[in-house]
């Protein structure tokens, strides 16, 4: 299993940053992770970018490696790539991304 971690600003260096804007940032972010994948733990969080503090996300998926369809991609080349659509897509100058080896275990209730 891998937990990875997308670490996301919702300020755009050449946009308006109200706060009706920063909204669908947030919104189109969730919205693109949410088609990449089957479930997601989102946190709004204060994050800082060359020394200017803004709204940000920080999400993280537990996903196995041999969940992924494509044969074609990794799960760490996948990441990578939505890592840098998200930039791209928000007008961001970087995307943050950490990719870990975990042992993750779902208790259920029976």
């Amino acid at each position: 299993m891998k937990r990875i971690t997308y670490y996301i600003g919702l300020h755009a260096p050449t946009g308006p940053n109200d706060a009706a804007t920063v909204t669908e940032r947030r919104t189109i972010a969730l919205d693109f992770l949410a088609g990449a994948y089957d479930a997601l733990t989102v946190a709004d969080v204060t994050g800082m970018w060359e020394g200017i503090e803004e709204p940000s996300l920080r999400v993280e998926v537990i996903i196995g490696e041999t969940d992924y369809e494509d044969a074609g991609f990794t799960r760490d080349e996948q990441a990578h790539e939505i890592a840098r659509d998200l930039a791209l897509g928000l007008d961001q100058d970087a995307v943050g991304l950490s990719i870990e080896p975990i042992e993750f275990h779902i208790i259920t209730k029976d």
